[in-house]
């Protein structure tokens, strides 16, 4: 269409919140969000649109951290228990359906990093010292011989180096470091028999007295990073690039010291992190083209929105804060109720989108203007979500209730119309879905699906490029 923001501009000159501007701000919306134009990174890391096909993608096979959230899912953040054995197949099965049922794999540029892998294979020396320094921590202060705990010390330090530059036994040290393991050491006051000299491959040539540190006991305290399988949080991807978040929980606020490592062992620039009071979760991020949403809601507050405006991290014209009247743990992050399949499709829950009278659950949009200067000018607000989608173009596929809970809207889209979906979703959502042209691939995440998440949180794709 032929109206421009400059126009708009000058239409409604110092009425900027005035309905028909925004519609006016919508259609120009409209207009550029189909751009085509590669991501402006300087690094070639980034993803401008999710409809843009997928290239590079960071995932981490879920392991023995799980137990303990399983055993008491709630302070864990799952939804339900859930067999960890079972939630790791699942896991290797969705990246094999991608492989093979979405078509990811079948280019040759495509590349998936699982987490342990990167760390194991393409970290440094120094990277691996820094995760044990800050995940594996050793406490020697009940032995009062400073003598003998200085000794001791020295060893774990020469212990932690073995791991760190071995590669076989680096697995040890990230599966340690995923516990965050802190382990007290003490002298064992029962120990009576002399045991054989200890391995010289694993200690220093110090023996720390007669019984070659074998007098002593151990107690280990685990705070296991148990969601760090769901890799959409820890960071987004703009089309700059990659930007850290701050997890709102505290459970999960260390997850993003070791993706940050395994960002830095593939060669990922960080173009800024979100400091406190901020507060930003992966899932609430969608880039899409010319105007990328971000969820403020029961993860992601404001502060942490205008810390990325101000730091110029997207490579957006337009920025839609989506606001979630009804914040809860079900419905957490955008990506459980709003999803993109293409340039003008998406799918949004039904009970969010406006038909007629009031509406509880019905998001409003605030939407910011990238200005010469690199910051950013509120141009509208309070926009009705859904009819912000439908103004600027937009077909949505209406979600039930029923589908969103079976995590219906939490998919990944691999390409323009091309997605991996989670089984359990209803007969009459598939048959919408794809009489918009889209080609599902259903994957079956019946377990891991219990700790809160789908196919979109457990994957961070890292590069994009137009199809």
């Amino acid at each position: 269409m032929g109206f421009s923001f400059r126009t708009a501009s000058k239409f409604v000159a110092g009425s900027l919140f005035q309905p028909v501007f925004v519609l006016i701000c919508l259609l120009s919306i409209a207009t550029t969000a189909k751009s085509e134009e590669p991501a402006d990174s300087s690094s070639g890391w980034g993803a401008r649109a999710e409809w843009h096909r997928a290239q590079t993608i960071l995932v981490h096979t879920p392991g023995p951290e799980l137990w303990a959230g399983v055993a008491h899912p709630w302070s864990a953040l799952f939804e339900h228990p859930f067999d960890p054995h079972q939630a790791a197949k699942e896991h290797d099965d969705m990246v094999e359906a991608m492989a093979k049922g979405c078509g990811l794999f079948n280019r040759p540029e495509v590349q998936i990093h699982n987490l342990v892998d990167v760390l194991t294979r393409r970290a440094s020396t120094e990277q691996m010292l820094a995760l044990a320094d800050r995940f594996v921590t050793y406490d020697f202060k009940a032995i009062r011989n400073e003598t003998r705990r200085e000794c001791e010390e020295n060893r774990a330090k020469d212990l932690k180096r073995r791991l760190a530059t071995t590669t076989e036994l680096r697995p040890v040290l990230i599966n340690a470091a995923i516990q965050n393991m802190k382990i007290f050491v003490s002298l064992d006051p029962g120990s009576t028999e002399l045991p054989r000299s200890p391995s010289p491959f694993l200690f220093s040539e110090s023996s720390c007295g007669d019984r070659g540190g074998y007098d002593l006991k151990a107690e280990y305290l685990t705070q296991p990073l148990m969601n760090l399988y769901f890799t959409r949080d820890q960071m987004i991807t703009t089309g700059k690039g990659v930007v850290l978040t701050r997890p709102k929980r505290d459970v999960r606020q260390p997850e993003v010291e070791i993706l940050k490592i395994a960002l830095e062992a593939l060669g990922v620039p960080i173009l800024a992190a979100v400091r406190a009071p901020g507060t930003l979760e992966g899932g609430d991020f969608l880039p899409a083209g010319d105007v990328v949403y971000i969820g403020q809601g029961d993860r992601t507050n404001m502060e942490a929105i205008r810390q990325l405006m101000a730091a110029d991290v997207f490579g957006s014209r337009f920025v839609a804060v989506v606001k979630d009247p009804k914040q809860t743990q079900q419905e957490m992050h955008l990506d459980t109720y709003f999803n993109i399949i293409g340039p003008q499709l998406v799918v949004l829950t039904e009970d969010r989108i406006k038909s007629s009278g009031s509406c509880e659950k019905c998001p409003a949009v605030d939407v910011y203007q990238r200005q010469q200067n690199g910051g950013y000018r509120q141009i509208a607000r309070d926009v009705d979500f859904s009819t912000f989608l439908r103004s600027s173009r937009q077909t949505i596929v209406p979600v039930s209730t029923a589908d969103q809970e079976a995590y219906g809207t939490n998919f990944l889209t691999i390409e323009d119309k091309r997605i991996c979906a989670v089984k359990g979703i209803s007969e009459g959502y598939l048959r919408r879905l794809r009489e918009t042209g889209t080609i599902v691939e259903l994957i079956d995440l019946d377990h891991l699906k219990r700790g809160y998440g789908a196919a979109h949180c457990t994957t961070q794709v890292l590069k994009r490029q137009p199809s």
